[in-house]
């Protein structure tokens, strides 16, 4: 017997507990940054600084994963849905090697004759989510001014939250318009 083992909804579980945690984090980031304002010169403000250093780079790390894996759960969703509905054969010969965004055009138009459009909000969201993971998995050394290093980095719990609303987005649109989505993504649910 054989059985389905699709990863989509173990992965989008890890990103929204890492969003949790970077917005638990955030919570406690912020009276900390007050805090520090406040205690400038004592004996107080070498701790908030250690605490505010780990807490800083934990959102970091916990941003980066959201975003990694809301990623990985988009993709290994697309795949499966391929996958199920066209079959191993189509899945093999015309969607395996598609980049990610492809998938999310290419498939829904094979199997429903609708597509998720190149302008949409959903396509826009696909498209920022996609670009994000790849500047954190393709990293590439640059040097530049502070200002664009700062737009090039994560805006931590801005970047969580917009990976995980790309999911939501997303599964929401493609179940408006194929109700096969409800059952695939509900009968995997964490």
């Amino acid at each position: 017997m054989k059985i389905d083992f699709p990863l989509f909804r173990k992965y989008y579980g890890i990103a929204k507990n890492a969003f949790i945690k970077v917005k638990d984090i955030e919570d406690e980031i912020r009276p900390a940054e007050i805090a520090l304002e406040q205690c400038k010169g004592t004996p107080a403000e070498n701790e908030i600084i250690s605490r505010l250093l780990i807490w800083n780079h934990e959102t970091d790390l916990k941003s980066m994963e959201a975003v990694i894996f809301c990623h990985l759960a988009l993709e290994s969703f697309i795949n499966y849905y391929a996958f199920k509905y066209l079959g191993k054969a189509v899945f093999e010969k015309r969607v395996k090697r598609l980049d990610f965004l492809s998938k999310w055009v290419f498939v829904p138009l094979l199997k429903l004759g609708k597509n998720i459009g190149p302008s949409s909000r959903e396509m826009i969201e696909l498209e920022w989510l996609n670009k994000k993971r790849n500047l954190l998995v393709h990293d590439k050394p640059f040097s530049s001014s502070l200002d664009k290093i700062t737009n090039y980095c994560l805006n931590r719990e801005a970047d969580a939250r917009r990976a995980v609303g790309c999911v939501e987005k997303t599964i929401s649109f493609l179940k408006s318009i194929d109700p096969d989505v409800i059952k695939i993504w509900a009968r995997f649910a964490e």
